[in-house]
C-alpha cells in the first residue's frame, strides 16, 4: 500500500496497513537538509529537496509545501519584516477601514509573484513524489487572514465596535481564499491545510465564533470540497474542545489538534472526521527524549488509531530545531505499534 492510498483509507475511516504518519514537517525538514528558511523562499528546489530528504528519511506518508510565510498576505501587499530563518511577520495593518476593502475587490492571484511561487513549488513537489504520495498545500482561511490584514488586537475591537465592518471583510476574504485556492492548489494538490489559532477558545467566544468565523469556513470549505474535489485538513490550534461539534458540521476531512485528550475526541468525530495528532512539539519532540516521544505516539495510537479515521501526527507544526532522533521516534512508533489491528 503506497501513501496515499494509505492516508485515503484512513481518511474513510477504514484501516489501512498501518497508521499513516502525518507529522507537519514544514520547518524542520528545512533544517534538517542543512538549508535555511530564506535560502527555501528565494529558491524553491531547495524546500523541494528538503520536504523529499524528511520523506525519505523517516518514512512519512504526506509532502508539505512551505506554509506560514503569508503568502496571500504578500500577495495582497502587506508590508512584512521577512528575517533569513524565521517565517515573516506583519509589520501593520493592511487594513483601517471599510474604504480600505476596495483594495482587495480586483485580486487577481495570477499576478502576484509569491503566489507564482507557491504554484511553481506544488508542481515541484507533485513531480518528485508523484501519485503515490498525498501533497498538502497551505491557504490561509478567512479569519486568520483578516486579523493578519487588520491586525488581530484591532479586530478583535472592530468586532464590537463595527461589526458590519468585520463581517464585510471576512465575506471579501473568502472570495480571495477562494481564489488563491484555484489558482495554486486545483493542478497538483490532494490536500488543502488551513488553521485560524486566533478563533480558539482563548481568544474568542463560542458565540462570537459562530457569527464571525463558523460562516466563513462552512463557504470555503464547500468551495475546497465540492468545486475543486480536494479534501481539508483543518489545524485547530488551541483549544476549540466547546466548539467541535460546530466544526464536524463544517465537514473537514481532517482536524490537526492540539492539546486533546484523543479517546474523546475520536467518540465525537468517529465516521465524521479524522484525527490527526497529537505528540507535543515542544515538551516531548523539540525538548524530550527519543524513548519519550515513542510512548506518547503509541499513547496517541492507542487512543485514536483503531477503526481508522487517524494520522499521527504533532500537536502542531514541528519545530524547527526538533532533532532527527526525536523525529524517528515516531517513525519507530508507528512501526512497533501502529500496524492494524491496533493491539
Amino acid at each position: 500500500m503506497n501513501s496515499y492510498e494509505r492516508v485515503m483509507q484512513a481518511l474513510s475511516f477504514k484501516e489501512p496497513d498501518r497508521v499513516p504518519l502525518v507529522p507537519s514537517t514544514r520547518f524542520v525538514c528545512i533544517k534538517h537538509a542543512g538549508y535555511t528558511l530564506g535560502e527555501c523562499y528565494r529558491d524553491v528546489n531547495k524546500f523541494v529537496d528538503a520536504q523529499e530528504k524528511a520523506i525519505s528519511d523517516f518514512n512519512l506518508d504526506a509532502a508539505w509545501d512551505l506554509a506560514g510565510i503569508y503568502y496571500i498576505s504578500q500577495a495582497l501587499g502587506q508590508n512584512l519584516a521577512i528575517p533569513e530563518n524565521d517565517p515573516p511577520a506583519a509589520l501593520e495593518p493592511f487594513i483601517h477601514s471599510s474604504k480600505d476593502l476596495a483594495k482587495l475587490a480586483n485580486f487577481k492571484p495570477e499576478n502576484a509573484p509569491i503566489l507564482e511561487y507557491q504554484l511553481e513549488m506544488n508542481r515541484k513537489l507533485r513531480a518528485r513524489v508523484g501519485k503515490d504520495m498525498p501533497l498538502i498545500t497551505y491557504i490561509e482561511s478567512p479569519f486568520y487572514l483578516a486579523c493578519v490584514l487588520r491586525g488581530t488586537q484591532e479586530l478583535y475591537m472592530d468586532m464590537y465596535e463595527d461589526p458590519q465592518f468585520i463581517k464585510d471583510l471576512i465575506d471579501t476574504l473568502v472570495e480571495v481564499s477562494k481564489k488563491t485556492a484555484y489558482y495554486v492548489a486545483k493542478e497538483s494538490t490532494d490536500i488543502i491545510y488551513t488553521a485560524c489559532p486566533q478563533a480558539s477558545k482563548a481568544m474568542i467566544s463560542k458565540k462570537a465564533f459562530q457569527e464571525f468565523v463558523h460562516p466563513s469556513f462552512l463557504k470555503v470549505f464547500d468551495y475546497w470540497r465540492n468545486t475543486l474535489g480536494k479534501k481539508i485538513l483543518f489545524h485547530v490550534c488551541g483549544d476549540w474542545s466547546d466548539r467541535f461539534d460546530l466544526l464536524v458540521e463544517e465537514r473537514p476531512d481532517v482536524l490537526h489538534v492540539d492539546k486533546v485528550d484523543l479517546k474523546w475526541l475520536k467518540e465525537i468525530c468517529d465516521g465524521k472526521v479524522t484525527i490527526n495528532g497529537n505528540v507535543s512539539t515542544t515538551k516531548t519532540l523539540l525538548i524530550g527524549k527519543p524513548e519519550e516521544v515513542e510512548e506518547e505516539a503509541h499513547s496517541c495510537i492507542k487512543a485514536a488509531a483503531s477503526g481508522g479515521g487517524f494520522l499521527l501526527g504533532g500537536d502542531c507544526t514541528l519545530g524547527r530545531d526538533t532533532l532527527a532522533a526525536n523525529m524517528q521516534g515516531m517513525t519507530t512508533a508507528v512501526a512497533k505499534y501502529g500496524v492494524y489491528p491496533i493491539k
